[in-house]
């Protein structure tokens, strides 16, 4: 489940499901993100 940022207030908080949030719960704001998660690059031997 991805961690989503609110990038006005700071607010983190984990969306059940497959929901995008569209506004921050706490402040409204829809300035929110989720963090990419970046997998390592794979190095050829």
């Amino acid at each position: 489940m991805p961690e989503w940022i609110c990038l006005k207030c700071g607010k983190k908080w984990v969306e059940e499901g497959d929901v995008e949030p569209r506004y921050c719960p706490t402040c409204g704001s829809a300035n929110i993100y989720v963090p990419k998660k970046v997998k390592p690059p794979k190095y050829h031997t």
